[in-house]
């Protein structure tokens, strides 16, 4: 019976090990993505209201390279892009074969959007044809066929669905302007980040939550927020706490399936908080 008992106790106190030090593994990589995407900034540009990533605080290789169980489909290579378009800017991080010459690929579109609009290129001021140049290998990278999010592949572990989700939804959280901070958001990975999204709520000016939100909100300051993550058959479940500055905060689950092409749905959301925006972009 006491070795009965000591069996268990040690496959118990394994369990609890191995659990720890995934979420410290989770918990490492959430902080160390996140650390990295703060650190981008934008970089004025002429003429000076529109601006692009400074390169000396983001390289593609190394950022992507942060996801380690993650890698692209065969014969694609991973690229990004900037557009800012005045009251909204955003990066785009996309694929595409070597076969396909990019410059001539812009030119073409940029030839077709001037003929039909009855304009001559040769009219039109270096600044606006690169502006419309940006704006084609911005819809270009937007195709949902060339977006790098759809075209990755993740390591068949828990660890690799957690990054795939993450780059999913949160892969080009960084150097977001003005009105695209709107949908900015994040995971929600430790207490201390808990009691930053607290103390900045109880604090701020700029936004405000109901009495009985701040309390569930104080509430989960008690709680632990580690990502948990489940291999169920043929599908991976990952349930986690998203923050979303302007819109909310919300523990959500998701069902990724393990084959490709990896589609992936909501199938819990719960809605913890509704902050009131005094603030006006």
């Amino acid at each position: 019976m006491i070795n009965t008992i000591r069996k268990i106790s040690i496959f118990i106190l394994l369990l609890t090990i191995n659990y720890d030090a995934n979420c410290q593994s989770y918990f490492a990589f959430i902080e160390k993505i996140k650390s990295y995407q703060d650190q981008v900034i934008l970089k004025a540009e002429q003429p000076p209201k529109y601006f692009s990533i400074d390169t000396t605080t983001f390289n593609l290789p190394s950022y992507f390279g942060l996801f380690d169980k993650l890698e692209l489909k065969p014969n694609l290579k991973l690229y990004y892009t900037y557009c800012d378009f005045g009251t909204y800017g955003q990066p785009a991080l996309y694929v595409r074969h070597d076969s396909l010459i990019i410059e001539d690929f812009i030119e073409q579109h940029l030839d077709n959007f001037y003929k039909s609009s009855g304009y001559d290129k040769s009219d039109i001021p270096k600044d606006v044809n690169d502006f419309r140049r940006d704006e084609i290998l911005f819809g270009f990278a937007e195709d949902s066929v060339n977006k790098a999010k759809n075209n990755i592949i993740p390591d068949d572990s828990k660890f690799g669905y957690l990054q795939y989700l993450y780059f999913h939804l949160f892969g080009e959280n960084f150097a977001l302007k003005w009105h695209s901070n709107y949908t900015k958001g994040n995971v929600i990975f430790s207490r201390k980040e808990m009691e930053r999204l607290y103390n900045f709520y109880n604090t701020s000016s700029d936004f405000t939550i109901e009495k009985n939100d701040f309390k569930k909100l104080k509430k989960l300051l008690t709680k632990r927020f580690e990502p948990v993550v489940k291999i169920i058959g043929k599908s991976c479940e990952i349930s986690w706490y998203e923050s979303f500055l302007h819109l909310g905060f919300y523990k959500r689950t998701y069902k990724i399936e393990r084959q490709a092409p990896y589609e992936f749905e909501k199938i819990k959301d719960l809605k913890i908080v509704s902050p009131k925006i005094g603030l006006v972009y």
